[in-house]
């Protein structure tokens, strides 16, 4: 495939996803907007390889086709640790180094922690250093952004909870909306509905986030 067609393919990919991520004209859009910038984004994945879901890599290839618009500032790819029994899959880095190439920006990457929450209100002090990499992402990502960032979560919740619970002023004042694709709704859940996918990988972390002081849409 030629760079034009995968321009041209990133050009697609965003017109598709604008509305979702954009939200619509809501009001955390509307400052970076007027000042000519995209809106400051962290993407939080569980995106491994090989893959878990192909829909991870797809919606990687949607934030950076949104990039390339110019229509959000990709701060961040935060990849999941890969679960206990994922076999021999692995954070997919190369797939960010791909992209990055292919859109012509150097978006950073960091790999969360591997070990689950213990409780809702676990910050894991007890952890080692390279466990923390993904919650000082988050950190340093909302400390540094000039405008409240994005952060969109289509696997763990893990270090976006920790994050916030390490330093919720920050979140209160920096964070502009968590969009979290975890979770099921039904008027009439039974006593043994299995939890989402995303919901097991971390369920304390993604019970955790709705108490962080920022908007969730859910």
């Amino acid at each position: 495939m030629e760079d034009l067609n995968r321009r041209q393919f990133l050009g697609i990919a965003a017109a598709g996803l604008a509305t979702n991520v954009l939200g619509g004209g809501q009001t955390h859009t509307n400052k970076a907007q007027k000042n000519g910038k995209g809106i400051p984004v962290l993407h939080a994945t569980d995106l491994f390889r090989p893959h878990m879901d192909p829909d991870d890599h797809w919606d990687l290839a949607c934030v950076y086709a949104l990039a390339h618009r110019g229509d959000i500032d990709l701060k961040g790819i935060l990849i999941d640790h890969p679960p206990h029994d994922s076999g021999d899959r692995n954070p997919d880095i190369a797939a960010v180094a791909q992209m990055n190439l292919i859109a012509g920006i150097a978006v950073p990457v960091a790999v969360g922690s591997s070990l689950p929450l213990k409780s809702r209100s676990d910050v894991q002090t007890y952890a080692k250093a390279g466990d923390h990499h993904g919650v000082r992402m988050v950190l340093d990502t909302l400390e540094n952004s000039p405008d409240p960032v994005v952060i969109n979560i289509l696997g763990s919740s893990r270090d976006v909870a920790i994050a916030g619970k390490k330093a919720p002023g920050l979140f209160e004042s920096k964070c502009a909306a968590i969009y979290l694709n975890a979770g099921t709704g039904s008027p009439a859940m039974s006593s043994d509905s299995k939890l989402e996918y995303n919901v097991t990988l971390d369920k304390h972390a993604f019970a955790a986030v709705f108490d962080l002081p920022c908007p969730v849409y859910w």
